[in-house]
């Protein structure tokens, strides 16, 4: 009958609309003998597909986001420390300077405060590295590799570090080789 070939093919398409409703995007195009009616469930079986593909982007774009956001927390938390390493030198030193009863000479006051203007430096460098992060990610910034003397920057973070192991009576020592040892970083 007329009412049957045309409200089973209307229900068959609430169904459809139904199932994209659930999430349900994937549709098979059915057949129905009625032109227009055909053309509009073929409409909904392309309207699935590209809510699909939209769905599909949108997760994809979400957990690059996500990933994005890991990384900046994990540069974040690393800055943080590497921030507190030079700070909490040029503190140590300073407080060791401070003490009335260091009986340092003065030797040993100027080696203490050139590794403070040393962490300073340091510090200042990193502060400078925090601030071009955004240039990072706008990917607006070039990658600087140059040599390197390995052995001077363990010597510079074990002289750093200095204060906060005679803090907390630890010893801190490195072996190192005599003549440099050049790497590119």
């Amino acid at each position: 009958s007329m009412s049957q070939s045309v409200s089973q093919p209307l229900l068959h398409m609430k169904a459809m609309v139904d199932q994209i409703g659930k999430g349900e995007y994937q549709l098979e195009k059915p057949a129905f003998r009625i032109a227009e009616l055909q053309d509009t469930a073929t409409a909904i079986v392309n309207m699935g597909q590209k809510l699909n593909e939209i769905t599909c982007a949108l997760q994809q774009a979400k957990e690059e986001a996500d990933s994005a956001n890991k990384t900046k927390s994990l540069f974040l938390s690393s800055m943080s420390h590497e921030l507190r390493t030079p700070l909490n030198a040029i503190l140590g030193f300073g407080q060791l300077l401070q003490k009335d009863d260091n009986n340092l000479s003065f030797r040993e006051r100027q080696n203490y405060i050139n590794e403070m203007m040393t962490a300073g430096d340091h510090l200042l460098k990193l502060i400078d590295d925090v601030l071009n992060f955004s240039q990072i990610e706008n990917n607006n910034t070039l990658l600087k590799i140059e040599l390197l003397d390995a052995v001077s920057v363990i010597k510079e973070c074990s002289e750093m570090l200095r204060p906060i192991a005679v803090k907390e009576q630890l010893i801190l020592s490195a072996d190192l080789p005599a003549d440099p040892v050049l790497i590119l970083a």
